[in-house]
């Protein structure tokens, strides 16, 4: 077979999906978009990897990008001109992209639309338009290559081009171009288009590695059946995707979700070498379900307290995005009494990443199960592969895992988890009932409900809203739970978050403090995680609660219930409407009074105010009242 047939033939297959051969960052932009390699690129994959392009450039993972992390390229976005970008920022920038990109206004972008060459379609044709040319025919000149293509990689004479024949024939196509036998392409040797396609990090050379990453999209773009072969027909372009024959049964779907409940047995598990363990902190892996037929292990740190004399409660951390299974977050807690675990949910280990790719800020594993993919972006893969349904899984099987260490008490397991970890550990506490508190940070359910990037995301998700939402089953979350979050959070908005804390069964207590911060630092750094589990495994219950709240007029009247001295209060509100964390909220002197076991909050409602929520404090501890927003 000559190379030079294979080159023209990777070209004819871009040219098959009905475009012309245009600006070639558009076009690797384009390819490296579209995840299911369908020749579209829907929305949530184009927000998908600018989410992840953000995260990237946030060197210091504050949520933020300064002119020195991301040289000024999205600094436009800056809506507030404070002069760093927030994720809420660059995403309704990127929003904005789609829609100018998007011509025929279907919410996905074909590669005419990406690189300009896609008009804008007229409000009212005069006449049917015409069948578009089939596939073949837009690759015309292509077909005899295309043929000779299937013969050549058709070794057993079936009829068929099975994917390892495939990936065979493309690999000895390489080795012949590879005329120095350095297991490198050069332009000189390739030529540069397909180097400009496929040479994913811009060094100037084309591995095997990254070839085969192209090839991989080829083949299963082209395998409309998804049987793992490809027939004369795909191979030509003529050959159209099955439809889909049924609904999907989500009731069978939530059923399956709920049963994870069942994962009660204390999983295997073994000491993480290479890390820095002793006989009370130690690195550790233990297994978990299998993914797409493979074995899986969780990493993560396990600790017990220097000095017990009685067994001791204990806690799960999930952490959120960016993050991982944290030695020092386990530390604060042993600290303060508490045996801890903390997981690793995206099949990595608490090391940096050092092999070069950019997307991945911490090192995985050789047993990692599926990463988290933007906001629900693996919704149409099967439940089983869902980066979710692991998560959740994993979460679970550390509950397992360490109310069977010796020296815990299984009554007092609490968990807390941090942004997406609060949305793990929101989820989590409709299933698994064994827990004896929950601190979900900032993270929530509710969120297709979100005037924000989440909102936008999910609003054509029903695996979201019929499967994954932990509104669906937060009635069922019986155990005292702790709300903490702060106003000015940009990426769970305060109404979804009251929905949620307004929606479990058991007591719940909120926290909502003032420029807190969105971070993993500043959700274990206050005290208030410590205090609330402590009232609860000391047999308190949450220390200070609503128990009343009322508007007459503009007078706000709360009532609270508190085991501890209450020596401040302060109303919280704002006139803005929007998105919460968009808003401006401001602080204004309330009075507190006790009376018995109660304490009433009072204060005056600034005229105009459409949200509310009162803040009270005993020492540096904040608890709050239900967020309330004013019809």
């Amino acid at each position: 077979m000559k190379t030079k047939h294979l080159k023209l033939t990777a070209v004819a297959l871009v040219l098959s999906v009905g475009t012309v051969w245009g600006s070639a960052g558009l076009v690797r932009l384009h390819g490296n978009m579209d995840v299911d390699k369908d020749g579209i690129v829907s929305e949530s994959e184009f927000m998908n990897l600018w989410e992840n392009n953000f995260h990237q450039q946030d060197k210091n993972k504050d949520g933020r990008l300064t002119v020195d992390e991301c040289g000024g390229a999205v600094m436009p976005a800056d809506k507030n001109k404070d002069g760093e970008v927030t994720l809420a920022e660059d995403q309704a920038m990127r929003q904005g992209h789609l829609k100018n990109l998007d011509k025929d206004g279907d919410r996905s972008l074909t590669l005419a639309e990406m690189t300009g060459t896609a008009a804008a379609p007229t409000a009212k044709p005069s006449a049917p338009t015409a069948k578009p040319p089939a596939p073949e025919d837009n690759a015309a000149t292509a077909k005899p290559r295309l043929l000779e293509l299937h013969q050549t990689m058709d070794s057993n004479q079936d009829s068929l081009v099975s994917h390892d024949e495939f990936m065979a024939s493309w690999k000895a196509s390489f080795d012949q171009r590879d005329k120095d036998q350095n297991g490198q392409l050069t332009a000189v040797e390739d030529g540069a288009e397909m180097l400009k396609l496929a040479d994913w990090n811009q060094d100037g050379v084309l591995t095997w590695d990254e070839e085969q990453q192209l090839r991989q999209g080829h083949f299963k773009y082209m395998d409309k059946d998804s049987n793992q072969s490809l027939t004369l027909p795909e191979i030509l372009g003529s050959a159209a995707k099955p439809t889909a024959s049924g609904d999907v049964d989500f009731a069978a779907q939530r059923a399956r979700v709920v049963a994870l409940s069942d994962l009660t047995a204390a999983p295997v598990m073994h000491r993480a070498e290479g890390f820095d363990s002793t006989d009370k902190l130690m690195a550790i892996y233990y297994q978990a379900l299998d993914w797409q037929g493979k074995p899986t292990k969780v990493f993560a740190w396990l600790g017990m307290p220097d000095e017990y004399n009685e067994d001791v409660p204990a806690v799960v951390l999930v952490h959120g995005g960016g993050g991982t299974a944290f030695k020092n977050w386990v530390q604060e807690w042993n600290a303060r009494g508490y045996a801890a675990i903390s997981i690793a949910v995206e099949g990595q280990v608490d090391r940096k990443n050092t092999n070069g790719d950019k997307s991945q800020h911490w090192e995985r594993h050789e047993w990692a199960g599926p990463a988290r993919k933007g906001i629900y972006h693996d919704s149409a893969q099967s439940l089983q592969d869902q980066w979710m349904y692991h998560a959740v899984a994993d979460t679970i099987l550390a509950n397992s895992l360490i109310r069977s260490i010796d020296g815990v008490d299984a009554s007092r397991v609490g968990i807390m988890g941090i942004s997406w970890g609060g949305v793990i550990t929101s989820t989590v506490i409709g299933i698994d009932d064994r827990f004896a508190f929950a601190i979900p940070t900032y993270g929530c359910g509710d969120l297709i409900a979100a005037e924000n990037h989440y909102g936008l995301s999910l609003g054509s998700n029903e695996t979201y809203k019929q499967v994954w939402d932990p509104m669906l089953r937060l009635e069922r979350a019986k155990m005292p739970s702790l709300w903490f979050s702060w106003p000015q959070d940009e990426h769970f908005p305060m109404d979804q978050f009251a929905a949620c804390y307004g929606k479990v069964a058991g007591e719940h207590m909120v926290a909502l403090v003032p420029e807190m911060g969105h971070g993993h630092g500043p959700g274990w750094s206050r005290p208030e995680g410590y205090a609330f589990a402590d009232s609860i495994v000391n047999g308190q219950g949450p220390w200070c609660v609503q128990t009343d709240a009322s508007l007459q007029a503009d007078t706000c009247k709360v009532t609270f219930q508190s085991t501890k001295a209450l020596n401040a209060v302060m109303l919280i509100s704002t006139t803005d409407r929007g998105v919460s964390g968009e808003r401006t909220w401001v602080e204004t002197p309330a009075t507190v009074a006790r009376n018995g076991v109660a304490w009433i909050a009072t204060a005056t409602l600034p005229t105009g105010s459409t949200a509310w929520f009162m803040n009270v404090k005993s020492g540096d501890l904040i608890a709050s009242s239900d967020y309330q927003q004013v019809k």
